[in-house]
């Protein structure tokens, strides 16, 4: 059973830029508009990879490391005392 996702280049390229957004947007701390955008960036490729045929599981997974990263950058931002 191969990847939808890692043999889509369209799936990798969403999900790339979602995760770089994010990153970007808590690292540069530009407000709400990159964390909603990487939001927004992420469901269309979970949308697509879904239409596309990828399982559960895999779409799964994707889900958990992008909630992962915005769980961690959310609770780095609540020690900063700002």
């Amino acid at each position: 059973m191969t990847s939808v996702i890692l043999t889509t280049p369209l799936l990798l390229l969403l999900y790339g830029a979602a995760f770089f957004f994010c990153v970007f947007g808590y690292l540069k701390k530009a407000g709400a508009f990159l964390p909603l955008l990487s939001a927004a960036l992420f469901v269309c490729a979970t949308t697509a990879a879904l239409l596309l045929s990828a399982s559960l599981m895999e779409a799964g997974i994707a889900a958990l490391l992008f909630l992962a990263v915005h769980f961690f950058f959310e609770n780095a931002d609540m020690g900063d005392g700002k």
